[in-house]
């Protein structure tokens, strides 16, 4: 096992795909261990899992923030990146969201709640005014279907890499993955 870990690295898959594959291995002798097909698990004790030091935790700055929001100002990312920011979503439960799936409620003590409806994902969020603002200033005959739509497909985008790249490089934002934006919400 060892021997086919150093062969996985040699051909340059990632330290986490390195894991997966041990992970694999190591529920498959679990598996013969319960039917009697083996007496132990090696990797249990004798083969060790990679340690990942790569420091992906980062957090977008004010200063990274303001300079991203400015970028893609009047697109159709700056709606996602403004949902995510306000609420810590992932990106693909953002894209997923119709204007169905969402409802804004103002309690009684003037707070704003956004609850979102989806199977298996109902959620309540704070709502920030700033994102209250962005959803309220969405036409209302726009209101159906999915809330964010690509302009150039006239559809729901199933991923936003390049324009992602092109805004973080326009931004002057480097190592930062869309998924810290959970990060950023979080630690804030």
């Amino acid at each position: 096992i060892e021997q086919f870990k150093r062969y996985l690295l040699n051909k340059g898959k990632k330290k986490v795909t390195v894991n997966r594959y041990l992970e694999v291995i190591s529920k498959m002798f679990n598996m013969a261990i319960r039917n009697d097909w083996a007496k132990k698990n090696p990797i249990e004790k004798d083969v060790k899992f990679i340690l990942k030091n790569d420091n992906k935790f980062r957090c977008l700055s004010f200063e990274e923030q303001k300079r991203l929001l400015n970028v893609v100002k009047g697109t159709y990312l700056e709606g996602i990146i403004i949902f995510a920011l306000n609420t810590g979503l992932r990106k693909s439960d953002i894209l997923d969201l119709d204007w169905e799936d969402i409802n804004i409620k103002i309690n009684g003590d003037n707070t704003m709640h956004l609850y979102i409806n989806k199977p298996n994902k109902n959620a309540d969020f704070p709502c920030t005014k700033i994102l209250y603002n962005y959803l309220a200033h969405t036409p209302q005959e726009n209101r159906h279907g999915a809330i964010f739509i690509n302009p150039l497909t006239k559809r729901r985008p199933k991923e936003i890499k390049r324009a992602w790249k092109t805004a973080k490089r326009k931004a002057g934002i480097e190592n930062f993955r869309f998924h810290d934006i959970r990060h950023t919400v979080a630690t804030r």
